[in-house]
């Protein structure tokens, strides 16, 4: 239900964009999963318009965006759902908090159902095509 009510707010935030805003779907994106959000558009000027769009559109909806965790605009990098995006460099990668809590995961779940290391290297081997 999260994902479908923050999915229906970004499409109203898409709509204002256009309409107000003038702007080609090719211009900006708004973007969300559950209770993370992002959206990006071409200068400056428009990505602080479309921040104002999603702050009022999610405030007027009874979800009012913590200014703390807001990132931008104009940023190179930016962190959405544990990964670095770098939009100079034209990467993304986890970040290390993430990655570690990955690999805790990963580690409770092969303790938990008594996987040994041999099948675990057995995986890895046959999937070693997909490293390249």
């Amino acid at each position: 239900m999260c994902q479908f009510f923050t999915r229906s707010v970004a499409e109203t935030i898409a709509r204002r964009a256009r309409e107000e805003l003038h702007l080609k779907d090719s211009d900006f994106f708004v973007h969300v999963y559950l209770d993370d959000i992002i959206h990006a558009a071409a200068s400056k000027a428009t990505c602080t318009a479309l921040a104002r769009l999603v702050r009022e559109e999610y405030a007027a909806h009874g979800l009012p965006l913590k200014e703390v965790k807001a990132q931008g605009p104009a940023l190179t990098r930016v962190v959405y759902l544990g990964w670095q995006l770098d939009t100079v460099a034209e990467t993304m990668e986890l970040t290390r908090a993430k990655a570690r809590e990955l690999r805790d995961k990963c580690e409770r779940v092969i303790h938990a159902r008594g996987i040994r290391q041999r099948e675990i290297r057995s995986l890895a081997g046959s999937l070693s095509w997909a490293a390249a």
